[in-house]
């Protein structure tokens, strides 16, 4: 039992630490290979937007409030 947990409590830091280096890296080539200021301030806009609204509808459908039809 302890092992399994601390197993866990080391694999699921380091899983993090490379989903979100990955995550970075990607919208940071992407951002650079666009060559765009303005398409690069539209997409990063629309992710400041988009990601939390996308959140609060996940939400809102966990708990009930929102039915998908």
């Amino acid at each position: 039992m302890k092992q399994d947990r601390l197993l866990l409590a080391t694999l699921i830091p380091a899983l993090s630490l490379v989903v979100v280096a990955t995550i970075g890296l990607g919208l940071g080539g992407i951002f650079i290979a666009i060559r765009n200021e303005w398409a690069t301030i539209g997409i990063g806009m629309a992710l400041v937007i988009g990601v939390p609204l996308v959140a609060v509808a996940l939400e809102k459908m966990a708990e009930g409030n929102i039915s998908v039809e």
